[in-house]
């Protein structure tokens, strides 16, 4: 037993283990994923459906502020030549307010991925990891350990390795993480 944890080379039970816990580590992140983007879809209705000037919901959507820019460039010599050029031109989306006239941008909605969801729990998980004297781990590193800690260390090492790059797992190691989370091998 002590020789497969030190490989890490887990039974057919323990796999099954590991696996149950990257799929709560999967759901709990596809949770945390659409309570974002309903907080995002109300700052945007909030935003955009009244007027920051006089509170109005009579609301227009205008395109506004055109941008362009261009450029051409040629050689000719001897009368022979080309010329060549590009232009790009832009268009932005703002409110319009019908009662006071005033205008403001669109807000736009944030995104988040599965991916930024594990970044910022490795965040958290390096402050406690790395914590010497159980003092400085932080609220992130207290909500990550809080939220984290049903999951077999192998399966949040798991996890963490399959979706995301290697400078951002950096000081995380396997090791590191049976200290604070249970192994599914057992002590």
């Amino acid at each position: 037993m002590k020789l497969r944890k030190i490989l890490n080379w887990p039974s057919k039970g323990e796999v099954a283990k590991i696996k149950i816990g990257c799929n709560e580590l999967v759901e709990m992140a596809d949770r945390k994923i659409r309570e974002h983007e309903n907080n995002e879809h109300k700052r945007q209705k909030e935003h955009n459906g009244k007027c920051p000037n006089c509170s109005s919901s009579a609301i227009v959507n205008k395109f506004t502020r055109v941008k362009g820019k261009g450029e051409v460039h040629g050689s000719f010599i001897y009368g022979f030549g080309d010329v060549d050029g590009s232009f790009d031109m832009d268009t932005s989306e703002v409110n319009h307010c019908s009662a006071c006239g005033n205008q403001w941008k669109k807000c736009r909605i944030l995104t988040q991925k599965r991916k930024d969801v594990f970044i910022g729990w490795i965040f958290g998980l390096e402050r406690a990891l790395n914590d010497k004297d159980g003092n400085s781990i932080g609220i992130s590193g207290e909500r990550t350990m809080n939220l984290l800690k049903n999951i077999p260390a192998e399966s949040i090492w798991k996890t963490i390795k399959n979706n995301t790059e290697k400078p951002y797992r950096k000081n995380i190691s396997l090791t590191k993480l049976r200290t604070k989370f249970y192994s599914v091998y057992g002590e």
